[in-house]
């Protein structure tokens, strides 16, 4: 959701118009159009960790703020969660747009607590979710209009794709959170031990991301690089040096916005095959689906598609179905913002 927040921030700028980007952040921020809240704190949720901003005094910041910049419309990502988007909510007096992301396997979803949040729902001018799970997950609990408009990427920011070297060792990257299962870095693990023993010394890891400092010890029989946390500008850097993007997740997604940035940085990707995925990738030359959790597939996927010659246009193409310019025209392009 940062991610998203900056390229509507910055598309906004762009156009001239004042913005603001609020939210909770455990880093001491410059930007004069970022205000930092209070720092956030981790709660398990959804077998992820969701950084919310809790502290009661955040309450002063926004009211503040709400005086001294007056917006015109307030967007809000994850409009239900607390305590910042409950807190704008509650004192706004005008228009709020709210961005669902979420989707949960359970079925569970907003469901137990409807009635709690029936105020916000109706307080939304307008709905939006970033996929159609997202989407169904919210319409299971809430009566209503809400459409879909996807998770978007600032193409513009992105090298330019460049040709796979195609050169022993074929590097196949990870992005995100090692010590979280549903993200299924230990399936890929897995995975990577396969090809070793199949393939002695032709296939490299490198992972970027947290939660790494577990695994440091597993002494592993292939070669494996820790990159840690990147900045975007690194982080597309490593895109483009890889041969193939791993998205191992295996549930819990709704969208997958790392994807999107591998596929335009020009890399192919192989995924499990589950629905967020299925959603936008199935239609994609780019991507390759294999059986969820089954990671003697997951390795035959990795050899084949690392061997293949791709051309990263292709990956790219994919990418451009979901560019920031064509994504944020449909939201900025509607009533309130318009």
């Amino acid at each position: 959701m940062n991610d998203q927040a900056r390229i509507e921030l910055q598309y906004a700028r762009k156009k001239g118009w004042e913005a603001l980007l609020i939210g909770p952040s455990s880093r001491t921020l410059s930007e004069d159009d970022t205000l930092a809240t209070c720092a956030p704190i981790a709660l398990p949720l959804n077998g992820s960790k969701a950084r919310l901003g809790l502290n009661p005094k955040l309450y002063f910041n926004i009211q503040n703020c709400l005086k001294s910049f007056r917006p015109d419309v307030i967007h809000l990502h994850e409009p239900f969660a607390p305590l910042i988007n409950t807190v704008l909510t509650w004192k706004a007096k005008v228009p709020l747009v709210g961005t669902f992301h979420s989707y949960t396997e359970s079925g569970q979803g907003y469901h137990p607590y409807r009635k709690a949040l029936a105020w916000q729902w109706r307080k939304l001018s307008r709905r939006i979710a970033v996929s159609k799970l997202a989407q169904n997950l919210v319409t299971r609990s809430f009566a209503g209009p809400i459409e879909i408009i996807p998770n978007c990427i600032d193409l513009a920011s992105v090298p330019c794709c460049k040709k796979i070297a195609q050169q022993p060792p074929s590097v196949i990257l990870f992005i995100g959170r090692c010590d979280e299962k549903r993200k299924g870095f230990e399936l890929l693990w897995e995975a990577m031990s396969q090809l070793e023993r199949r393939f002695p010394r032709e296939f490299e890891l490198w992972v970027i991301g947290s939660g790494q400092s577990s695994w440091h010890d597993q002494n592993p029989s292939f070669s494996v690089k820790w990159w840690g946390f990147l900045e975007k500008k690194e982080l597309y850097q490593k895109l483009s040096q890889s041969d193939l993007f791993c998205q191992s997740a295996t549930g819990g997604e709704s969208f997958g916005l790392v994807t999107l940035e591998a596929l335009a940085c020009g890399r192919p990707v192989v995924a499990f095959d589950i629905a967020a995925h299925r959603e936008w990738l199935s239609s994609c030359t780019a991507a390759t689906l294999v059986e969820n959790k089954n990671v003697t597939k997951l390795a035959q996927a990795i050899e084949q598609q690392s061997r293949s010659r791709h051309d990263p246009h292709s990956a790219l193409a994919c990418a451009q179905l979901y560019s920031s310019e064509r994504t944020l025209n449909q939201l900025f392009g509607q009533a309130p913002f318009h």
